[in-house]
């Protein structure tokens, strides 16, 4: 590998950094210079970003152009023509669909048990739901477990751990079904709330409720006040290492 090709090594590698340990701060033509990275792995991408910007304004604007107008612009071929159009077009995609998403807003009890009544509806086997919400308890998204026995459906760490990393809630609701038709809770279901509340905590999370629901009827640990109870008595050592939940 000869001086220029490290040189070239070298910078995209410190681009990437930059880019990667702060990408809300990265301006428009170093975010386009890092996307085109991929697409011209042997070309410096700067100059190609700078002059797409010149030209077109904004990233708007560029990722609004057609392929005939982009490869007017310098160094800009077919390949990177249609690359960018693509990205335009997911983009505009993504909007639509965030557009057409109305935010389910979990700030009453009866909007909460609508919702898990509808989610669990018909369904035959065990299903835990977490719902992720945001500070003013709006859906972020959604978490679905199913498992052939009863509640030994798991909350897995990690996944939870990574859901958090990536849509940054601040409450989060765990629900599932009895399809037996009781809603009563069991030992098991607190040990279930008392792992996810510890597993919430460790994020800086709060966990606002644990529903139960079968058919029409549900049960709210919350409105029981049984959730705050198990808050309490939650003790970390004894729920993971006896994997019983505390009396």
């Amino acid at each position: 590998m000869n001086t220029e090709e490290n040189l070239h090594k070298g910078h995209r590698k410190r681009m990437m950094e930059r880019f990667l340990a702060s990408p809300d701060n990265v301006p428009d033509h170093e975010l386009l210079e890092v996307l085109l990275f991929g697409v011209l792995p042997r070309v410096d991408t700067n100059p190609i970003a700078h002059r797409l910007i010149n030209a077109f304004g904004n990233l708007d604007f560029v990722f609004r152009a057609d392929a005939k107008t982009l490869t007017s612009v310098e160094g800009v071929g077919p390949h990177v023509a249609s690359h960018l159009v693509a990205m335009g077009k997911i983009m505009d995609r993504i909007i639509k669909q965030r557009q057409g998403k109305e935010k389910y807003n979990f700030g009453s009890f009866e909007k909460v048990k609508s919702k898990v009544i509808k989610d669990f509806a018909g369904l035959k086997q065990e299903r835990f739901k977490i719902y992720l919400l945001d500070g003013a308890v709006n859906l972020l998204t959604t978490l679905d477990y199913t498992n052939e026995r009863a509640f030994s459906v798991e909350i897995d760490p990690s996944v939870l751990a990574n859901h958090i990393a990536i849509h940054k809630p601040k409450q989060i609701l765990i629900a599932h079904n009895h399809p037996s038709g009781d809603v009563a809770p069991s030992k098991e279901d607190d040990l279930a709330s008392q792992k996810a509340h510890i597993l919430c905590a460790l994020h800086g999370v709060q966990l606002i409720d644990h529903v139960i629901v079968s058919g029409e009827k549900t049960y709210s640990y919350y409105r029981d006040n049984r959730l705050q109870e198990i808050k309490q008595k939650a003790n970390l050592d004894k729920i993971f290492r006896q994997g019983e939940p505390n009396e």
